[in-house]
């Protein structure tokens, strides 16, 4: 007995049908994941500090950019290199960063958290989102955790800027203002009073955007893109 009856080669459509929605569902539960943590940490940057942002020295950013670029190369692009060599080059840019930070002290940079990331949301937002997701995997052709952390680059836009709204609004409460001048640390603020009051907002949209990255893995597994049909 067959439910949904079978396809050409006679396997079950109703088993296939389970089995391709535990695989989509999974995929969408840890891009949703990835994309989360990427919009909270962008956006109580954006929201609770504004243009105040944090002064860092310029051999310092240089070498973070060049680990990021690094660690970036390794992840997605397939090839066969040295990792040794890869990753005694981050621990060289890292072993930089110390040394200016102690020995070199070079010119300071200001970056604003504000400017930088409101500008990356511009940036992401006019990209077409599948169309990108497509020429990304063709591109980069990932495996498995590839794929995911490619998806949660480009969907983690729309909950961010979500976050950094409510996280204006929140800090401008008289229980905020209190806190600060109580003399709390910013980041117990921000996890203690501010996110614990903007949980149950972001927990709604959680279940909206896993319907979205759902249809958008099922989308991409049907034209044969998904993760786990590298």
């Amino acid at each position: 007995f067959h439910l949904l009856g079978t396809d050409y080669f006679g396997f079950d459509l109703f088993q296939s049908f389970i089995n391709g929605f535990a695989i989509s569902f999974f995929n969408a539960l840890m891009i949703l994941s990835c994309s989360s943590l990427i919009a909270i940490v962008f956006g109580v940057l954006s929201g609770y500090y504004g243009n105040n942002g944090f002064k860092l020295r310029r051999i310092s950013s240089y070498s973070i950019l060049l680990s990021l670029c690094l660690m970036a190369f390794y992840v997605f692009v397939p090839v066969v290199s040295n990792y040794f060599i890869m990753l005694v080059l981050v621990l060289l840019s890292i072993g930089i960063v110390l040394l200016d930070h102690y020995k070199i002290q070079s010119k300071p940079t200001y970056w604003s958290f504000d400017r930088w990331i409101t500008g990356l949301y511009e940036l992401m937002s006019s990209l077409p989102k599948f169309i990108l997701l497509i020429a990304l995997v063709v591109f980069f052709e990932p495996g498995w955790l590839g794929y995911i952390l490619i998806l949660a680059s480009v969907t983690w836009i729309q909950k961010s800027r979500m976050i950094r709204a409510e996280v204006l609004k929140c800090k401008e409460e008289l229980f905020i203002e209190s806190a600060k001048a109580l003399g709390l640390k910013d980041h117990i603020i921000i996890f203690r009073h501010i996110f614990s009051n903007i949980f149950n907002t972001i927990a709604v949209t959680w279940i909206y955007h896993l319907g979205n990255l759902f249809l958008l893995d099922a989308s991409l597994n049907f034209i044969g893109m998904s993760g786990l049909s590298q």
